[in-house]
């Protein structure tokens, strides 16, 4: 709309004229009309014509923009013109978003325009957001003033759903590690609403009351609570902080031994996740269970450093390395012959404190340097036990280290009977005879007389002398000779002859 006022002009007709085409003719000096524009630049032109002198004619003319509602177009004179001066009108229009009981008013107008919004709120810029206290249909008004003292108003009614005030507690916000879990208390005021909890570690809850919630390790949390309606929502955040706890480096008992010393450390250190190991000779290791060998004797201090997220912490202990006993000895005479000289054993071992011989043939001894008779012939192993006053143990054996011989042996009864029903009785003759190479038997009777001699070894006296039966009396037996080892023998006794 145009309101067109022409100033200091009487008893005249006007034409209106746009862009060449004859709108309107008035005779009132002021008039209103409507224009709906095609361009958006026109020029009005005024012809003014006195109703009295016919020929007497005078125009003006003013180029304008064509805005929406263009309102309030006054003639004046400027430089010996009459032209046309045009005021916009401002344009109330406003659009309002409304959420959570508050509602967001845009005002869309010229930002040097002056604006005031009523519910008692000060000159501002737009966008404009205020708050309702309490839900239902509330009114808003709306009114605009340009700088030029023209106003527009608008009033529009807003629907303003229930908000959720989001709220909870946690405890405890900080604990250290193992303690992991937290009390989560809800306290957003009743209402229908739904709740969401995002406890921070890739876990949720729709509980209204989560309860305690525990923490898979230790690390900063963000609880967050998320309340919402049908058309409004709101969040509460807390954080919390589960400490690392200090590390503990410990390790299970080792045992004392005996080099060489082979040790699995078994690490049982907690809150712990790298290590050193020092084994107390300069060697060390990085493996949380390392396996050492000890190859020498001692007393060892070992230490193990453990560093985890909460510190670092440390453990030792001592342990000792034993000495080992070095088993040897020698032996003579290495040929023997069976029941004839004894070997000597000499010990020369190191470090022991309990000794036990093996001969070989079955028989033991403790004694530190023994000598033994061998009984048998045939080929020994020698084995020395060696232990010490810790356990430690050591063995020498010498493989073949006495081989002992048979000797000769001889051995003759003490009576015999020649009309014995045993045949083994009537003969007087050796009843054990080894290894004897050269044998010479002979009998003698009281007075010294050799009555019988034999040189075979398988042929003894049967009683008689010059093919008579001896009488029944006791006579004097005499051996001599040589074993088969090339020792000879010489022996002697009596025997009874029994009828």
């Amino acid at each position: 709309m145009l309101e067109l006022y022409l100033l200091d002009l009487v008893e005249v007709d006007v034409s209106y004229w746009i862009n060449g085409i004859d709108i309107l003719s008035f005779a009132s000096r002021n008039s209103t009309l409507a224009i709906r524009p095609v361009d958006a630049i026109a020029a009005l032109f005024f012809i003014f014509r006195h109703w009295k002198t016919l020929p007497c004619i005078d125009f003006t003319y003013q180029i304008f923009q064509i805005y929406p509602c263009l309102v309030k177009m006054k003639l004046i004179e400027f430089n010996g013109f009459r032209v046309v001066r045009i005021f916009r009108k401002p344009v109330n229009h406003f659009s309002l978003v409304g959420f959570d009981g508050y509602a967001i008013v845009y005002g869309l107008t010229r930002a040097k325009d002056k604006r005031k919004i009523d519910l008692r709120l000060k000159a501002v810029q737009h966008p404009v957001s205020f708050g309702f206290v309490a839900v239902g249909l509330p009114v808003i008004n709306y009114r605009m003033l340009s700088s030029f003292d023209c106003q527009d108003t608008a009033t529009a009614r807003i629907l303003v759903h229930p908000s959720p005030d989001a709220s909870f507690w946690v405890n405890p916000v900080s604990q250290m590690y193992p303690d992991r879990t937290v009390a989560l208390t809800n306290t957003t005021p009743a209402g229908n609403w739904e709740y969401t909890w995002d406890f921070g570690d890739e876990t949720t809850s729709l509980d209204r009351d989560p309860g305690d919630h525990s923490y898979p390790s230790p690390d900063e949390y963000t609880i967050k609570l998320v309340v919402s309606g049908e058309h409004c929502a709101d969040s509460a955040i807390h954080m919390i902080e589960i400490k690392p706890h200090p590390p503990v480096a410990e390790f299970k008992p080792i045992a004392p031994g005996c080099m060489p010393l082979t040790v699995q450390f078994e690490n049982i250190s907690a809150y712990s996740t790298s290590f050193l190991w020092e084994f107390g000779d300069g060697a060390i290791s990085s493996k949380p269970n390392p396996e050492y060998t000890y190859y020498e004797p001692g007393v060892y201090k070992i230490k193990l450093t453990a560093w985890g997220d909460g510190g670092v912490d440390t453990y030792s202990t001592v342990n000792d390395v034993w000495v080992l006993p070095n088993a040897f000895f020698e032996i003579a005479p290495r040929f023997v012959y069976v029941n004839d000289q004894a070997v000597h054993f000499f010990n020369l071992s190191d470090n022991g404190d309990t000794y036990e011989w093996d001969f070989g043939d079955g028989i033991t001894s403790a004694e530190f340097n023994p000598e033994h008779v061998y009984t048998e012939e045939g080929s020994f192993d020698i084995t020395l036990n060696v232990w010490t006053k810790n356990g430690c143990y050591d063995l020498y054996v010498l493989e073949e280290g006495v081989l002992a011989e048979p000797s000769g042996k001889i051995i003759f009864p003490n009576a015999f009977r020649p009309e014995s029903p045993l045949a083994e009785n009537r003969v007087f003759m050796p009843g054990v005879i080894d290894n004897v190479e050269e044998y010479h038997l002979m009998i003698f009777n009281r007075w010294g007389e050799l009555i019988f001699e034999s040189f075979d070894k398988d042929i003894g006296w049967d009683g008689f002398v010059d093919g008579k039966m001896a009488k029944q009396d006791v006579y004097v037996w005499k051996v001599e000779g040589k074993y088969s080892n090339g020792l000879g023998f010489l022996e002697s006794g009596d025997v009874t002859l029994m009828h």
